[in-house]
């Protein structure tokens, strides 16, 4: 589980968004959590009105103080994600909580991606959506790859999976892709079905073998062909999930913001707060 966590509070003070779905994380742990508000270098603040925006921020983190130690800041600063990278690299965080803001063209900020890409931790970009009494969680794993640092990836998820199933009254599930080149499904040249039949049970006999070596046989298992990001978003609509788990090893330089990679491409189909852990 996560002992060092990091979460930048909404920047509207009437939102609280990041800081319930800490709470929610936070359960059965006694983790050290530093809450951030961050101001805009654009209006001079006073002493004053960082004082005041100091004790507001406290009293909201009310809740999270029962779960651990928790210490709060305010920062002005003109870019929020340079600031949060360079926090995190120096307080070694293993999580970094924080709400997810979309543009007017569906797609996340330059912030969120930033982060997503180059937060040396696991990063929870949190949707508005509250989650059910009994949540549903959903773990993405690619059992194809036989990279030394997608088993550890995959082993992760599970990992995570296991420790919330034990405090949360949580509906497990763990979904896997059969994948399938974008371009012959542009040419509609491929059976989905067929790519199914051949290829479900080697995937579904590779998860399980994964599930019982972590001990954690109770959750549904979902194999289907297609685009990575296209079948993990239409599972999680499916089964209503509140939290997806997706293993990154991020991406730098330029290649990395022409590409992209499934955890960035998955936040534009889906509105579930996801979790991206990182090795």
């Amino acid at each position: 589980m996560f002992a060092n966590i990091l979460v930048v509070a909404d920047q509207l003070e009437s939102k609280k968004t990041a800081l319930r779905k800490a709470a929610l994380l936070c359960q059965g742990v006694k983790a050290r959590i530093t809450v951030l508000r961050f101001l805009s270098e654009a209006r001079a603040y006073t002493k004053s009105d960082l004082d005041r925006e100091y004790v507001t921020l406290k009293e909201q983190c009310a809740d999270l103080s029962k779960m651990g130690s928790v210490s709060v800041d305010v920062v002005v600063a003109k870019d929020i994600a340079d600031w949060v990278l360079s926090f995190c690299k120096k307080g070694d965080f293993d999580l970094l909580i924080k709400t997810g803001h979309r543009s007017e063209t569906d797609f996340y900020t330059p912030t969120d991606w930033k982060l997503i890409r180059l937060a040396p931790c696991s990063v929870l970009i949190a949707g508005q959506k509250q989650w059910k009494k009994n949540p549903v969680i959903l773990g993405s794993l690619d059992v194809k790859s036989e990279k030394p640092v997608q088993v550890a990836l995959n082993k992760k998820v599970i990992a995570t999976m296991a420790s919330y199933s034990a405090f949360l009254p949580a509906k497990m599930h763990v979904v896997s892709c059969i994948p399938v080149a974008k371009p012959l499904l542009e040419l509609d040249i491929t059976d989905l079905s067929a790519k199914e039949q051949k290829h479900s049970a080697m995937y579904h006999q590779k998860i399980d073998n994964l599930l019982q070596s972590a001990n954690f046989d109770h959750a549904k298992i979902h194999v289907r062909a297609g685009l990575v990001e296209k079948v993990i978003s239409h599972c999680a609509h499916t089964i209503k999930a509140d939290l997806v788990l997706v293993g990154s090893i991020g991406r730098k330089g330029a290649k990395g913001f022409l590409l992209g990679n499934t955890a960035e491409r998955l936040l534009r189909f889906i509105a579930s707060d996801v979790l991206v852990l990182r090795p």
